[in-house]
């Protein structure tokens, strides 16, 4: 009988041991699991953050930029002055005021710099400063007749980072009745303040979008596209000296496919921009192409008969319009771009995730071994009493033993004296 209860608490020793191997095996399968949803659930929260972040810097530069808008009228009369008020008057109610540095405004005609004077809001002859002599040479490029050297597209706001400034191409209009081709007035460059943009408008964009309660989640870094290792931003803990770990490593704003169906244009001629889709001839948004219009893939010289003055005046206000609603691009040079840097404060995401693994599996282990140790401490703990309960039963029945031989003398003599 003693020897089947042995033989079934060993049995059962093993079971119990067994099942902690299986179950240990199990957690180890399910923890890599569990590590791969999370990697991806990372990932893709980093991308959306990385995309937001984007965005918002583009419509926060955007809205800088928006009072800078001139509409094809004033730039048709050559209203400066209207521009000079509108932009003074939005620079005093923005809460980035601080980010511009200067604004000038270049003219074609004449090849004069003028500079914004915002007290008196009116713009003013400018000696060509230092910072603005790679965006002249750029502005002077795309007025001549080389349609390779034209590095801002017509009616699109334009980062150029190495000033860095925001530049914007102004197109005159042709009268009705022209030929459809928009000549090239000038540009408006809005010089970026660098101390504002480090100290201010980064950090707190990129506290917005990578940060958490106990400070940045993802480490930041924003640099020259051609000089990654120096960035001019980055946050506590990021060291440019691992960038082959950074977790995302993207142009700071998304280009833009050149084309009519993105920008509205049909492409250049010398001196100027052909409209596709606005100009006499060109169908407009939502008409039908005449007979003789230009087919994809054919010259533009191809039109059909002009429409109407009436649809014309049609198309120039709604080209006018549409210059406000193109989103902020990149400059046209990849060398000339910034480029957004993240990388996870544990090094990266795959080591942010083996971290968390591990410490569960950790935690889980110790647990099972808790566990195994709890259950071989009973079994020691059972047969350690059982012994000693067999220990007390035999001292007692030897006690008995010799407690009962002298007392069975006594008895014995006691009758024979009786």
């Amino acid at each position: 009988m003693s020897y089947r209860r042995s033989a079934t608490s060993y049995w059962l020793v093993g079971g119990l041991c067994a099942a902690l191997i299986v179950l240990a095996a199990l957690q180890y399968r399910w923890s890599g699991q569990v590590s791969d949803a999370e990697r991806s659930r990372m990932r893709a929260n980093l991308q959306m953050a990385v995309s937001q972040f984007r965005q918002d810097l583009s419509r926060d530069l955007l809205n800088l930029c928006s009072g800078f808008q001139a509409d094809a009228e004033a730039i048709d009369r050559r209203d400066w002055d209207r521009l000079a008020r509108q932009g003074s008057e939005w620079l005093r109610s923005s809460s980035e005021s601080g980010l511009v540095s200067s604004v000038y405004l270049w003219q074609a005609e004449g090849d004069s710099l003028l500079r914004l004077n915002r007290s008196e809001q009116h713009f003013e002859p400018a000696a060509e400063p230092g910072a603005m002599k790679t965006l002249l040479g750029l502005f002077r490029a795309q007025a001549g007749d080389n349609p390779q050297s034209r590095a801002f597209r017509p009616m699109t706001w334009t980062l150029e980072a190495r000033s860095p400034a925001l530049v914007h191409s102004l197109y005159a209009f042709p009268e009705l009745g022209e030929r459809p081709r928009a000549r090239l007035a000038g540009f408006v460059a809005i010089e970026v303040n660098p101390q504002y943009l480090q100290q201010k408008f980064l950090p707190e964009l990129a506290g917005r979008h990578f940060a958490g309660p106990d400070g940045f989640l993802y480490n930041v870094g924003i640099a020259p596209a051609d000089d990654q290792t120096h960035p001019f931003y980055r946050s506590d803990g990021f060291d440019p000296a691992n960038l082959a770990s950074a977790d995302v490593n993207v142009a700071m704003l998304e280009s833009r496919p050149r084309g009519p169906d993105r920008a509205g244009f049909a492409g250049f001629g010398p001196g100027g921009a052909s409209f596709g889709g606005f100009g006499p001839g060109a169908p407009g948004p939502g008409a039908h192409r005449h007979d003789g219009d230009a087919a994809p893939g054919e010259p533009h010289g191809r039109r059909g008969p002009p429409p109407d003055e009436g649809s014309q005046r049609d198309r120039y206000r709604f080209a006018s319009r549409f210059a406000a609603t193109q989103p902020l691009i990149p400059a046209a040079d990849p060398h000339n771009q910034w480029r957004l840097m993240v990388r996870h404060r544990a090094g990266s995401v795959e080591a942010a995730v083996a971290q968390v693994r591990w410490r569960d599996l950790a935690v889980s282990f110790v647990i099972l071994l808790l566990l195994g140790a709890s259950m071989a401490l009973i079994v020691v703990s059972t047969q350690r009493a059982q012994r000693l309960a067999r220990l007390q039963m035999e001292f007692v029945a030897g006690i008995s033993h010799e407690l009962r031989t002298p007392l069975t003398v006594i008895s014995s003599a006691a009758q024979n004296l009786t």
